[in-house]
């Protein structure tokens, strides 16, 4: 990926931390029976924003 990066002229950037933060949403088309590989993408979404989740 890097070498393709760099034939279009883009350089690796080595930085620490968040270069910006926004909210951001999930939507999808609501059925009677959600499949069992939407569910889990969205316990797995839920996880991953737990932490960052505004009361």
């Amino acid at each position: 990926m890097l070498e393709l990066a760099q034939e279009k002229g883009l350089v690796k950037v080595d930085l620490q931390g968040t270069l910006w933060q926004t909210n951001a949403g999930l939507s999808m088309r609501q059925s009677i029976n959600a499949s069992a590989a939407l569910t889990g993408f969205i316990d797995a979404v839920n996880q991953a924003v737990e932490p960052y989740k505004m009361v």
